[in-house]
């Protein structure tokens, strides 16, 4: 099994995480990104996934050992109705019809910041041979109060929206 292209970015992550008191996650899989965001130290993180992998006992374990609220949920990130949150971290399907229901659906119940992973890698073309990722976030920001705050190229790319 190779890692997740999501590992280039966890420390960044973990050190992000350490910024927020609530932090919301679709797209959990292995868990990669919910160590980091367990391990940076929010008071609260909620997670979802379309299906229960073999490693989430594991996290449930080591949320608790780090004295986190934590709740694994399964569900679609388009039909799931979430909490108010400080972070929204989005690395589900990856395609132009899904996030941009995804950021209409749930930007108004993120404080501070939204974080999209794969936006290099299916920036231009969707996980569905569609538009891609880049097309979504252009029109979302266009529409609401929300800027790039950061674009990563590595580890097929991560980029940070900002409410204004």
């Amino acid at each position: 099994m190779f890692p997740s292209p999501i590992v280039g970015h966890l420390r960044w992550l973990e050190n992000e995480a350490g910024n927020f008191e609530s932090i919301t996650e679709f797209g959990v899989e292995n868990g990669f990104s919910t160590i980091a965001f367990l391990t940076g130290g929010p008071l609260k993180l909620t997670s979802y996934d379309l299906q229960e992998y073999s490693s989430w006992p594991l996290l449930r374990g080591f949320a608790e050992t780090m004295g986190v609220e934590f709740r694994l949920e399964i569900g679609n990130s388009v039909n799931v109705e979430i909490e108010s949150t400080e972070l929204l971290c989005i690395d589900s399907f990856h395609s132009y019809e899904h996030l941009k229901t995804e950021l209409d659906m749930h930007h108004e119940k993120v404080l501070k910041r939204i974080v999209l992973h794969d936006t290099v890698i299916y920036g231009q073309k969707g996980e569905d041979g569609g538009y891609g990722l880049l097309l979504a976030i252009e029109e979302f920001c266009g529409e609401h109060p929300w800027k790039i705050a950061k674009h990563f190229v590595r580890s097929n790319g991560l980029t940070v929206l900002e409410r204004m």
